[in-house]
């Protein structure tokens, strides 16, 4: 759990291992009914155009951008297969090898 997530949630009343609640108090009948409220609680946060996987995909993305490898990927992301959090770290290796390009392209004296 990232350490912001995990000061937020310690000041509430821990009611077994579910953190998210329905409005009647108990889990969510399957990830669909979650998803759905999720998305529910961005548009009314004024977030529009967002659901549980993009914010999954995001972390992933950021997770990669930080140098995380598939393995940690993988594992915070409950990822069964390597191949699916290799696109988070391909796409960041990807990123940083063209701005290191363009640093040597951008230290030629080409006049």
């Amino acid at each position: 759990m990232a350490p912001q997530l995990l000061a937020a949630t310690r000041g509430m009343t821990v009611q077994g291992k579910t953190y998210l609640l329905s409005k009647h108090g108990r889990s969510f009948r399957s990830p669909e009914v979650l998803g759905n409220t999720v998305q529910r609680w961005t548009s009314e946060a004024g977030l529009t155009a967002r659901s549980s996987h993009g914010l999954r995909k995001a972390l992933g993305g950021l997770l990669g951008e930080l140098g995380c490898s598939e393995l940690q990927i993988m594992s915070i992301l409950s990822h069964t297969e390597p191949t699916t959090s290799s696109i988070y770290t391909k796409s960041a290796e990807r990123r940083r090898l063209a701005r290191e390009a363009m640093q040597m392209v951008g230290g030629l004296k080409l006049w």
